[in-house]
């Protein structure tokens, strides 16, 4: 009897081979690349502790790269090697939280908006010390800088990521826009920012700022209160 086949072994490279097999032995090689492909979306979508919205947003991921012919190895192993968590979604060894950050509001530092919490860098300081405690820290460039290298499809040495609605599907960031120095909402629903800060005298931080067809790694004013996703320190 044939043992049953282990699709998360099965490449594009080694399904003519592995796949010989009575049921499979009279398709043609792009028939079973076809093959091998919908099985690999069938295990993205059934990964351990997904969410019923990790699930919805990593098939619009598989779709948008169906639709822009970018189905391709290379980026079905960047999305396999994404991991759940219950309080984190894992990319290339960094822990990002599920949730932005939530305080109580604090005078003009913050602004809430629904779920979404825009901070600026008086409020961030306190925070840093709070999450501490918590094993958490803000973001900074090497983190956002390992999420859009291990992602489809494009990350540029002029910091631009060509395909940010991936990484925004997967992460799961709101178009939230951002707040302005007397508390007004911007581009909420257009497009998204999300930032980082530390302790010290620069009044400039790394954010990174996206809308549905692409986004940009940079420097950004702490003036302009943003959205925080913490991520869980390495142990």
């Amino acid at each position: 009897m044939t043992p049953p086949i282990d699709w998360m072994e099965v490449t594009a490279e080694n399904a003519p081979k592995i796949l010989k097999t009575d049921e499979f032995r009279d398709l043609k090689e792009e028939e079973l690349v076809i093959l091998l492909n919908a099985k690999r979306h069938e295990n993205l979508l059934n990964k351990p502790n997904m969410t019923p919205t990790d699930k919805a947003n990593m098939e619009k991921s598989i779709k948008f790269l169906i639709d822009k012919k970018m189905d391709t190895e290379e980026n079905l192993k960047k999305l396999e090697a994404i991991n759940y968590g219950s309080n984190y979604i894992e990319i290339w060894g960094v822990k990002r939280a599920r949730q932005n950050l939530k305080v109580e509001p604090n005078g003009e530092n913050i602004f809430k908006h629904g779920d979404e919490v825009y901070f600026k860098f008086d409020a961030l300081k306190e925070q840093n010390k709070l999450l501490d405690k918590q094993g958490m820290k803000l973001p900074w460039k090497d983190d956002f800088t390992k999420a859009l290298k291990a992602l489809p499809w494009d990350f540029t040495e002029s910091n631009w990521y060509t395909w940010a609605n991936i990484l925004w599907n997967i992460l799961d960031l709101p178009m939230s826009g951002f707040c302005g120095s007397g508390g007004e909402l911007y581009n909420k629903g257009i497009y998204g920012y999300v930032w980082s800060s530390s302790e010290n005298v620069s009044t400039d931080t790394w954010d990174f700022g996206f809308s549905e067809d692409g986004g940009r790694l940079g420097w950004n004013d702490r003036g302009y209160a943003r959205p925080v996703r913490p991520v869980l320190k390495s142990a």
